[in-house]
């Protein structure tokens, strides 16, 4: 209710001049946002989905319009707030098997309590986390439907037969694995590894805030990205997921900036950010935001 709030105050101030874009309200032109507004028919009655229908143009993207948008924002609470009150019935083995990730990093903190006691909830055994310390999990699964996924999509194009057939599967899930380790340990040695002169851990809190977080993982993702440079299929991949959204609400796209000063300076500049992070993360935020 206090989003829909502000966005009113936002339409009473500045009129038409405001356009919500991809990423969020911002002045200017911006990339369409293709909805999924069919997923809404089954849980919105006739009249509210119609009111989110009307907020669409004849390819599918949302209309610019906050006249049009807030109706759909008030139609929406209405639908999810329902389903909210529903999330008590939810079981937590469904929630851990089904996230959208490939690997986690669970640092030794309040965090790792509450992970183990989710996993024991859900029936996994006492030995598969460790008593204590932090610890990386890899999710095997999620990486196996998403290579069925992209078989899926090679059968459907018109690829030729020599490209489909080059297309080696257990090669990929083996890189897809290792990406994962090198993406998740790289968040354990900034949070654990000691510096060369044997003192150990970050020297601020890097999992507090959204500028710690983004930086976090802007480190993770360039880490990945550089050990595949010379490898065209997984550097493509680690990319194209870098440059899927915008900072900062997509932290990995900071991998990027990242890349320009490893360019300009090498290892250097990965290391500067690195230390600068582990010491203070706001200096490093604006650190990154220079590149």
């Amino acid at each position: 209710m206090e989003v829909l709030r502000i966005l009113k105050n936002v339409r009473a101030r500045y009129g038409g001049s405001v356009v919500m874009g991809r990423t969020g309200l911002h002045n200017g032109n911006s990339e369409p946002y293709r909805p999924s507004i069919e997923a809404w028919k089954k849980l919105m009655s006739k009249k509210d989905f119609n009111t989110a229908l009307a907020a669409v143009n004849e390819e599918g993207y949302w209309i610019n319009d906050l006249d049009r948008m807030i109706p759909v924002f008030e139609a929406a609470l209405k639908t999810i707030f329902p389903l909210l009150g529903k999330m008590g019935n939810i079981t937590l083995a469904p929630i851990i098997t089904s996230l959208r990730t490939y690997g986690i990093y669970s640092p030794s903190s309040s965090s790792m309590k509450s992970l183990r006691s989710h996993l024991d909830k859900a029936g996994f055994p006492s030995w598969f986390m460790p008593a204590q310390g932090a610890a990386v999990l890899l999710c095997i699964e999620e990486i196996e439907e998403r290579l069925k996924e992209v078989n899926a999509v090679k059968s459907e194009t018109k690829e030729s037969a020599e490209v489909k057939a080059a297309f080696d599967e257990a090669a990929l899930r083996e890189k897809l694995i290792f990406e994962t380790l090198l993406h998740e340990h790289t968040h354990a040695i900034i949070d654990e590894g000691k510096d060369r002169d044997a003192s150990g851990g970050s020297r601020c809190d890097i999992h507090t805030g959204k500028k710690a977080g983004l930086i976090n993982e802007s480190l993770a993702e360039w880490v990945a990205l550089n050990y595949f440079r010379n490898d065209d299929e997984m550097y493509e991949i680690i990319r194209q997921h870098a440059i899927h959204g915008d900072l900062p609400e997509w932290p990995y796209a900071g991998a990027m900036p990242v890349e320009q000063k490893f360019e300009i300076a090498g290892l250097a500049g990965f290391r500067s950010l690195l230390q600068l992070f582990r010491s203070n993360s706001e200096e490093a935020y604006r650190y990154l935001k220079t590149a």
